[in-house]
């Protein structure tokens, strides 16, 4: 790809947009391009300015701390609320917050390939501003992808793979078409420690299916090796992919 002018164009619109909004929008483009370009450590660092602009702070280095203080927050915002309830969440009515939900759920990629625990903190981050603000199309990212990184960082299975059946089912209620591919790698990814491995395979071909229909070329990428993945583990011949 073209990538180089590309970050030109967008470097460019960068130093000609002010709104704290329409800004956060550019960023996330940046962010994408460099996703693409499998920068991600670039990419991380890109999105952690662009959360700025938010008063968001998403430590580089993230502590066994930085880990703990998030989960014990969210587990008091939670209360005994079942994780299931939280479709039931109003709409995210502030254009402000929407913008920069959009803005940590474009680190997500970037931060599952470099650092386990950067992605477990921004996801924590992404359920507690829906608990707080509500729901919008990128709480569904949050809340898919804080399932991964539960259970893999507390082998929490059971309500990682309800976290991320939340997500899949509030993109369906509510017409989040353009999630419903990243939705659905999260609930594959999450969802071999729960169901047989059939259950995750058929996710991850919806998942190609829909990125592919929405033109996202980034999940269109992950769906596939998320296929290949599974086959492999299954035993079956490749040629099923």
């Amino acid at each position: 790809g073209e990538f180089a002018p590309s970050g030109r164009v967008i470097d460019d619109l960068l130093n000609h947009v002010h709104g704290v909004v329409e800004r956060a929008a550019i960023y996330v483009l940046k962010v994408e391009l460099l996703v693409l370009a499998c920068r991600y450590q670039d990419a991380v660092a890109t999105a952690g300015e662009g959360l700025r602009l938010f008063g968001i702070h998403i430590p580089a280095q993230v502590t066994d701390m930085d880990v703990e203080q998030s989960y014990g927050y969210l587990l008091e915002m939670l209360g005994s609320r079942d994780i299931a309830s939280l479709r039931d969440l109003p709409e995210m009515r502030d254009v402000t917050f929407e913008a920069a939900m959009g803005m940590l759920s474009s680190m997500i990629a970037s931060a599952s390939f470099i650092d386990d625990d950067l992605l477990y903190v921004l996801t924590c981050e992404m359920v507690q501003l829906s608990l707080e603000y509500g729901i919008c199309a990128a709480s569904t990212h949050g809340f898919a992808w804080f399932g991964v990184a539960l259970a893999h960082q507390y082998k929490a299975y059971e309500d990682g793979a309800a976290f991320a059946g939340v997500a899949h089912t509030l993109v369906q209620e509510r017409g989040y078409s353009s999630s419903q591919s990243t939705t659905l790698v999260a609930l594959d990814q999450v969802s071999v420690w729960t169901q047989p491995l059939s259950h995750a395979l058929e996710h991850a071909r919806s998942a190609l299916a829909s990125s592919y229909n929405a033109g996202n070329l980034t999940m269109s990428c992950y769906a596939c090796n998320h296929i290949v993945s599974d086959l492999l583990v299954m035993g079956e011949h490749l040629e099923r992919a």
